[in-house]
């Protein structure tokens, strides 16, 4: 037996019926997809939008996968609102794939600030060719 209950196991055992009282998109909700890629010159400063799930989406797992697009080229993932929303300071020097509940961005709901409906990255460091593709599983 546990020692504690979250938040929602809590309201679960309670047997609240009155409202929403696990969050829209939390629950019943099947998790979709989506995804983008850019296949191009990265340079230091460069911002990509990326297809963004719609207002009301709760983010939780973005997955990236990159060809390694230069020397010292590191990569933010947020939107117009807060480049560093979801990721920031992944190394993209080299080719990788991340797949990471990011601690920012976990169960992040896209209409909250003003801007955050345009999803976005940012290459710093350096220079570069390569491909990015992202995907951002969510539910609505």
């Amino acid at each position: 037996m546990a020692n504690y209950n979250a938040t929602n196991r809590t309201k679960l055992d309670a047997g609240t019926k009155d409202g929403n009282w696990i969050d829209q998109g939390l629950i019943k909700s099947g998790i979709k997809v989506m995804s983008d890629a850019f296949d191009g010159t990265c340079e230091d400063g460069l911002t990509v939008g990326i297809a963004t799930p719609p207002v009301g989406a709760v983010i939780h797992l973005i997955a990236i996968s990159q060809s390694g697009l230069g020397a010292s080229c590191t990569m933010e993932l947020g939107d117009e609102d807060s480049f560093s929303r979801y990721t920031s300071g992944i190394d993209v020097s080299v080719a990788s794939q991340v797949c990471e509940i990011f601690e920012t961005g976990s169960q992040y709901v896209i209409g909250t600030a003003d801007g955050d409906d345009q999803m976005l990255f940012q290459i710093n460091g350096g220079d570069g060719t390569g491909v990015v593709k992202i995907a951002i599983f969510y539910t609505n």
